[in-house]
């Protein structure tokens, strides 16, 4: 699968970490989902590179 495949879906996963975020107790909830997922899927470069530039 294309890298691009992978970018647009790791973008729109991305979309739904902000709405989390604006619940209570929300942006401590993304940010060890985006710690976890970090560390779960070490290979996946695009995935990562798309958490830290929305700021996970």
């Amino acid at each position: 699968m294309p890298d691009s495949r992978h970018r647009s879906q790791y973008r729109n996963c991305i979309q739904y970490l902000k709405k989390i975020c604006q619940y209570p107790g929300g942006e401590e909830i993304v940010r060890n989902l985006a710690r976890d997922w970090k560390q779960t899927y070490t290979t996946r470069r695009a995935m990562k590179e798309e958490l830290e530039q929305a700021g996970f």
